[in-house]
């Protein structure tokens, strides 16, 4: 396949760098100093969940939707309705719709897994706006690398709905290493990409030959990711309430959805060994990933949940988590083993891990990585925030120069 060559039209327009993620989204620049910059909202939060509600036509992206939003939509882009079986759904799809995929939003209201995106990408731009007057009018959008023609078409046709040219679409395993500059350093070898975000898990195994990075092989799990994580810690929480409470497994207690504002900045308190915590529906999961995050700093905390109107105090400790999630994250391993296999290399032919994801900031996935290929495994970037900054790269950096980016690319 001949290189891909893409140029900016007007080097004096603002590129935005945009990651379009399961469970979360991004948006980013680099400012005049050469840094990356992440958009925040008004509450400083840069995650914005991909996530959509839609009540008494009222429509709600991110954090203000309701117990019955639409979450990992992205799981759906450039699928059709026969291929619905395969997918795990927590919404409800219109049926009566022969080929195109029609979510029920509302009782009346259905949109499509594109127009979600759009609004997403939409509510993204709004922060823009916001905080620079400045209107999103081209980006960089990362897609993973296992998105066939139908998913990136779709990735497009949402962002053009949302009113924006999209300059590139980069594969996200190249993207992670570009935000280490291995091209930059001439760092020819080949890399595994290991990417546990909140909904899926994927890992590519890129080859970097005189600055052109070609993918040898993409691996994963579409039903993976942090969010099992937090699912897990969720059940521990539970499963110690019913033990207090003596109540048998069938009963499911209900998370209190009244005091989610007043806790709202619960996340800063991580210098501290107690945290009130609690919470309902998809909020359920921002909470516990609160609890999850702060157990990757410490190895035991004391929380305090609202289950049944009643405040719970519980301890918690790492090793509890981390027996709840070893099989998962074993999973992964396992996952990766099989695909570094299946293109006839070995573990000793990896030049270098990149670690991509909230997910993988767990310790429990950093020592397993470690322990099959020892100090391979780079974690100098925020894993976090490592695809919206190299989208971002990319824009600014990587328009203009050629990119073989192997079977997946597409322009």
């Amino acid at each position: 396949m001949r290189p891909i060559q893409i140029s900016e039209p007007n080097s004096n327009e603002t590129v935005f760098g945009i990651d379009l993620g399961t469970t979360n989204s991004l948006i980013a620049i680099v400012n005049k100093a050469g840094d990356v910059e992440i958009f925040k909202d008004e509450q400083g939060r840069e995650l914005l969940p991909s996530a959509l509600s839609y009540e008494n036509n009222v429509l709600k992206i991110g954090y203000g939707v309701d117990q019955n939003a639409i979450c990992s939509i992205k799981r759906l882009m450039g699928k059709s309705i026969k291929d619905l079986n395969k997918e795990g759904l927590n919404f409800e799809i219109d049926h009566e719709s022969e080929k195109v995929i029609r979510v029920k939003c509302s009782e009346e209201k259905y949109l499509t897994p594109v127009e979600i995106s759009a609004e997403i990408l939409k509510a993204l731009c709004e922060r823009v706006k916001k905080s620079t007057g400045i209107k999103v009018k081209k980006a960089v959008i990362t897609v993973p690398a296992y998105f066939d023609d139908s998913a990136r078409n779709a990735t497009k046709y949402a962002a053009k709905l949302a009113g924006i040219e999209v300059l590139r679409l980069v594969n996200e395993p190249t993207a992670a290493a570009l935000s280490y500059s291995i091209e930059k350093n001439n760092n020819s070898g080949i890399y595994a990409v290991y990417d546990l975000g909140g909904g899926t898990f994927d890992i590519s195994i890129l080859k970097l030959h005189q600055g052109v990075f070609q993918v040898l092989a993409v691996g994963g799990d579409t039903k993976l990711g942090g969010d099992d994580f937090d699912h897990l810690l969720s059940s521990i929480v539970l499963d110690k309430y019913r033990e207090k409470a003596g109540l048998s497994e069938s009963v499911i207690p209900v998370w209190d959805p009244e005091s989610l504002i007043t806790n709202e900045h619960t996340r800063k308190l991580y210098n501290k060994n107690w945290i009130p915590v609690s919470s309902t529906g998809m909020t359920t999961l921002i909470e516990s990933r609160i609890v999850k995050e702060y157990l990757s700093e410490n190895t035991v905390g004391t929380f305090e949940f609202n289950i049944n109107g009643k405040p719970f105090k519980c301890e918690i400790t790492r090793e509890e988590f981390e027996q709840a999630i070893s099989p998962l994250v074993n999973r992964t391993i396992n996952i990766v083993t099989r695909t570094i296999s299946d293109v006839d290399l070995k573990i000793d032919d990896i030049k270098g891990v990149i670690l991509v994801g909230g997910a993988t900031r767990t310790p429990l996935v950093q020592n397993s990585l470690v322990k099959l290929f020892g100090n391979k495994v780079l974690n100098d970037v925020d894993p976090h925030v490592v695809m919206y900054a190299s989208a971002r790269k990319s824009s600014s950096k990587y328009l203009s120069r050629c990119f073989y980016l192997g079977r997946f690319s597409r322009v």
